[in-house]
C-alpha cells in the first residue's frame, strides 16, 4: 500500500518548552508544548509525551515520519544527550524520564532522518514557514542561542567572535523555501549564559531578559 503522506517532526528539547510539531505535506497537523500536557509551566525534560500526542492525534507511528528536525539551544541534540548520559542534569533530564529516554529510538539516533539545526535557525524557520508572503525578513532577538562553533548554517563570517561565542541576534531574508542568513550578533562568554545571569550579557535579547 502507497505511502499517503509525507511527515516531517519538529522538536524543541530539552530546555523550557519542550515540545512538537508534526507537518504533513508541509502543512501543520498538530502541535503541542509539553506545559500542556503536564500542567508544569515552561516544561524541560525529555520530549516523548510531545512525540506521542502528535503521532496519536494523527494516527501514525514512529515510522510514518520522514525526518525529524530538533533543536536545544544549550548544545546540538547529540551533544546534549551524549552528557546526559554521565551527568546529572536534572532541571534538563529527570531521574524518573531518564529510563525511558534511554530507551526511546529517537535518544542519541544516528539516523540519516533525524537532524539538528541551530537555535536560531530554528526561530527563523517557525517564523517564515508560515508566513503568508512570498519573501521577506526575519529578525531574531534572543536571550542566548547556539555557540558559534555549533552553527552550521552558512553565514556571513565577517567578525571577530571565538567560537564560544553564542546567538544575540540572527537576521535573515527568504524568497520561496529559500532562507539565507544575512547577519549575525554575537555574544561573548561572560559571566554564564542562565537566566539570572542575563544582567551581565550584552545584546537586545538579554536585556529584554
Amino acid at each position: 500500500m502507497p505511502k499517503k503522506h509525507t511527515y516531517v517532526l519538529g522538536l524543541n528539547t530539552y530546555d523550557h518548552d519542550v515540545s512538537a510539531c508534526l507537518l504533513r505535506d508541509g502543512e501543520i497537523a498538530y502541535a503541542i508544548a509539553k506545559e500542556r500536557i503536564t500542567r508544569e509551566k515552561h516544561a524541560s525534560g525529555f520530549y516523548k509525551e510531545v512525540i506521542d500526542y502528535c503521532l496519536e492525534a494523527e494516527g501514525i507511528t514512529l515510522d510514518d515520519v520522514d525526518l525529524v528536525v530538533r533543536n536545544c539551544y544549550i548544545l546540538p541534540v547529540p551533544e546534549m544527550e551524549d552528557r546526559l548520559l554521565y551527568q546529572d542534569l536534572p532541571g534538563f533530564l529527570p531521574e524518573y524520564e531518564r529510563a525511558e529516554a534511554k530507551s526511546h529510538p529517537y535518544f542519541l539516533s544516528r539516523s540519516d532522518k533525524v537532524v539538528s539545526i541551530s537555535h536560531h535557525l530554528a526561530h527563523a524557520y517557525s517564523a517564515f514557514a508560515v508566513s503568508p508572503f512570498e519573501e521577506g525578513a526575519i529578525m531574531i532577538v534572543d536571550g542566548v542561542g547556539s555557540y558559534r562553533s555549533d552553527v552550521n548554517e552558512p553565514f556571513p563570517a565577517t567578525d571577530t567572535a571565538t567560537p564560544l561565542a553564542r546567538e544575540s541576534e540572527s537576521y535573515y531574508k527568504f524568497s520561496g523555501a529559500k532562507l539565507e542568513c544575512l547577519k549575525k550578533v554575537w555574544m561573548e562568554p561572560d559571566r554564564g549564559f542562565l537566566s539570572d545571569e542575563f544582567y551581565n550579557m550584552p545584546g537586545l535579547g538579554a536585556l529584554y531578559s
